[in-house]
Formats: structure tokens, sequence, C-alpha cells
């Protein structure tokens, strides 16, 4: 499932610049190659490439001792088919982060998700016209919830958010950690989503837009509050201006006709967001 190239005989350009946000996804909300973005209160135009990225964000670090045992504890743990899977990630990350290939150190990660934005994007362009039928297909579906998992939890919110306090192993060292757990965790969130999620379509047919943000898929249920405790679980993503996916127990597929309701969407992703709101102009910040 997840692939990277290993030849240390091929000169390849080392990637410095690794976005957090999908640029790909970005461009709807882009007019002339530029998006509209908002931080820290001030709005401005700027291309896909300087926005949503830092310099070798996804390098991997070796892992030590307690890290690969709490790691190994966590897939023992788990139901067989996730514990298959997150193993092998397990083994294919400690082959990067052990190699000796500057490249795959500092960019294999990164190429990584580029693996898995490859199953996103044909799914991404139907539904970005409004066809949700395809899902019907298993291998669709499938392809979508791996891809939706990573993009919920690979942004720089989510490495942020990573707390030592729910570890009782305090020599562990979550730097070292940060670079996989994203695979581990949204591994997981796929798998929910593919077995339980039921995946519908928002459509906005209102004169207003849907924003989004460096934190792009989000689960609207989850306390701004961090000491309060996460009860339920619904994700919503918004794919364009004018569509967005809502992820629940329940479909119950909506029509937006209101402008309210796209501004209780909007206000529910800047909440959610960590340092930028992108939208398709400054209008659709207010």
């Amino acid at each position: 499932m997840y692939n990277t190239q290993n030849n240390p005989r091929i000169l390849r350009e080392l990637k410095k610049h690794h976005h957090y946000v999908w640029k790909e996804y970005l461009k709807p909300w882009t007019f002339e190659n530029r998006i509209c973005c908002q931080r820290k209160g001030k709005t401005f135009s700027s291309s896909l490439d300087k926005i949503a990225q830092e310099r070798f964000f996804y390098k991997s670090l070796k892992l030590g001792s307690e890290e690969i045992k709490y790691l190994q504890y966590l897939i023992k743990n788990m139901v067989p088919n996730v514990s298959k899977s997150i193993s092998h990630i397990f083994n294919l990350y400690n082959d990067i982060s052990n190699s000796n290939d500057e490249y795959l150190i500092k960019c294999g990660i990164e190429d990584l998700h580029t693996s898995v934005e490859n199953y996103g994007k044909n799914c991404l362009k139907e539904l970005q016209i409004g066809n949700i039928e395809f899902l019907e297909e298993d291998k669709y579906k499938h392809q979508l919830s791996l891809f939706l998992g990573i993009q919920y939890t690979r942004t720089k919110k989510m490495r942020k958010n990573l707390n030592p306090a729910k570890l009782k192993n305090k020599q562990i060292d979550l730097e070292k950690m940060s670079i996989i757990l994203p695979f581990i965790y949204g591994e997981i969130t796929g798998n929910w989503i593919y077995n339980t999620g039921e995946i519908e379509l928002l459509r906005n047919n209102t004169s207003s837009n849907f924003i989004t943000s460096d934190q792009p898929i989000f689960n609207v249920k989850a306390p701004l509050n961090e000491t309060k405790k996460l009860k339920e679980f619904e994700l919503y993503y918004p794919i364009s201006p004018n569509y967005a996916i809502y992820i629940s127990k329940t479909n119950n597929g909506k029509v937006i006709n209101d402008n309210n309701d796209v501004l209780y969407y909007n206000q529910l992703v800047k909440s959610h967001s960590f340092e930028q709101i992108f939208g398709k102009s400054e209008s659709d910040f207010k």
C-alpha cells in the first residue's frame, strides 16, 4: 500500500519544502494561481508554494528503544487487519529513518504522503463535481478512507497536539514519534471511516463559499477546550467552495440553500484551524 523509492545510486533532488496540506487539494480555492489566506488576522494573497509548508517538515528521525517498544505494544493490541497494516508502516519507517541515503531520510516520508495523495486524487475530482455514487464500489471507498485518515492526522496542528501527559512512559521522545504517529493514527481513522463512517456530500447552493484551513479535515465534535473529554466523532472536510464531505455514523445527504449554514461550517473551520485559513476571496472570511 505504501511505497517509496530506495535506490541510492539515483541522484534525486531534495524536496526542501514539505506541505502539510496537500497543494492539489487547495487548488479549487485559487484564482490565477493565487489563494486568499488569513493568518494572525491579516489577509493576503499567496501562491500555493508558500503556504501550509515547512522546511523538511517530514524528515524522519531514528526511533529509540523506548519508542520502538511503545509502537510494538500498540501494534500487538490492535485488531488483526489494522495491526498488519501498521506493522508494515512501522517496518517501512524504520527502513527509511535508518537509511544512509540522505534523500530517503529527508524526503522519504514526504514521498509516502505523495503516494497517499494519489489514492485520493481521482476520488476528489469526482466529489468536486457532485458525484458520490462511485463510492458504492468498495475499492474507491477504501482508497478515499485511507486518504482522508492521513489528511486528518498529517498536519502541523496534529503534531503540536501530541500530548506527553497521555503517555505513561515519560522516556518516550514525542519529537521522534511525531513523524510516524500520523500514519498510525491515520490508518486507524481511515479504518473507522471505511467500516463505520457514512460519507455524505454537502452541496453548497448559496452565493457564499466554503472556506478551508491548515487543518482541513477535523472532528466537528472535538471540544475546543482541551480539558473536556472527546465523546463523539464526526469529520468535516471542505473540498471546494461548493462542496464538502461530512462523515458520521448516519448518512443524511444535504443540499445547503441558506447562507447561514455556510457561515456555520466556515466558523467551524476557523475554530479548528491552527495558523491559517484559506478562501476564494477575502469576503469569504467574514
